[in-house]
């Protein structure tokens, strides 16, 4: 289950297309744990969606620390380098169906016809084609007039506190120090991390300071990747549950590429090294 995870966001899949493409590709199966091929699905889609929700985003953290502490190991990060974050905020959006009144006519009747058939009443039609094109015809001619939603402020800092208190309990480091901008105000979060709210870059910034304020315009394009490649760019997991499990999983797979990465020129420059042979004597 946690292989078909790592791999269904790795590659931007749904749960029913990675268990499609994981019996037809035996890397996959071999990354699983299998050693011989597999000719049949592993699990019904379904299975996944109950496993996530069974186990939770507090204990599917365990992901994100076996990439850290397999990067720490590989050495391709030093511990050092854990103890500064950068902070951005994104809004990731979510896959809703809008209530709207020809929908709910629809799943009334497909909810009917189900249940007619259930009871074994013969039906001389169910409109099932009818229905569906006269719902997408509707769409079709609705406009929106007006609207007004109440959303959280996400720069209130709830977002801010939490990857605080998830990054010292991943990484056993309590003495970060945080560059955010102004929209911080450090609500909810009683940790030892030290917060630096800047506005603008001061004149008397050091310049350890000053690059770590430049280094957050590198944290859009992780974000925008994670969106591109990671099914970041639209949750389709239910409830606030499934928005943090879609971000952890995404944040698992985008740690999971830059290992690919750092193993794949760490090869490439181990076999470009030149061969010294030892001068023979005369």
């Amino acid at each position: 289950m946690i292989g078909l995870l790592y791999l269904k966001h790795a590659f931007d899949e749904s749960d029913e297309s990675v268990v499609e493409r994981w019996v037809e590709n035996p890397y996959w199966q071999f990354f699983c744990g299998f050693h011989e091929m597999q000719h049949e699905c592993p699990i019904d889609p379904s299975s996944l969606s109950r496993w996530r929700k069974r186990v939770g985003a507090d204990r599917l953290e365990k992901m994100l620390e076996v990439t850290l502490q397999a990067a720490i190991q590989l050495k391709a990060i030093k511990p050092m380098e854990l103890t500064q974050v950068n902070v951005d905020s994104t809004v990731q959006e979510k896959s809703i169906a809008f209530p709207t009144d020809a929908r709910l006519y629809h799943k009334m009747r497909v909810t009917l016809v189900r249940q007619v058939q259930r009871m074994g009443i013969p039906l001389r039609q169910s409109y099932r084609f009818v229905g569906k094109r006269l719902l997408f015809s509707t769409s079709k001619t609705n406009w929106i007039v007006g609207a007004q939603a109440l959303h959280g402020n996400p720069y209130d800092g709830h977002t801010l506190a939490g990857a605080l208190e998830q990054t010292e309990r991943l990484t056993g480091v309590t003495d970060i120090d945080v560059c955010s901008d102004q929209g911080y105000r450090g609500h909810d979060y009683t940790g030892d991390a030290k917060v630096d709210i800047v506005r603008v870059i001061p004149r008397n910034a050091t310049r350890t300071m000053k690059r770590m304020l430049r280094r957050r315009s590198s944290i859009e394009s992780s974000i925008g990747h994670m969106k591109a490649y990671n099914r970041l760019q639209r949750n389709h997991l239910t409830g606030k549950e499934g928005d943090r499990i879609n971000a952890l999983l995404a944040a698992v797979e985008y740690n999971l590429h830059k290992l690919l990465q750092w193993l794949f020129f760490a090869l490439f420059q181990w076999l470009t090294q030149p061969i010294h042979t030892p001068a023979t004597a005369a």
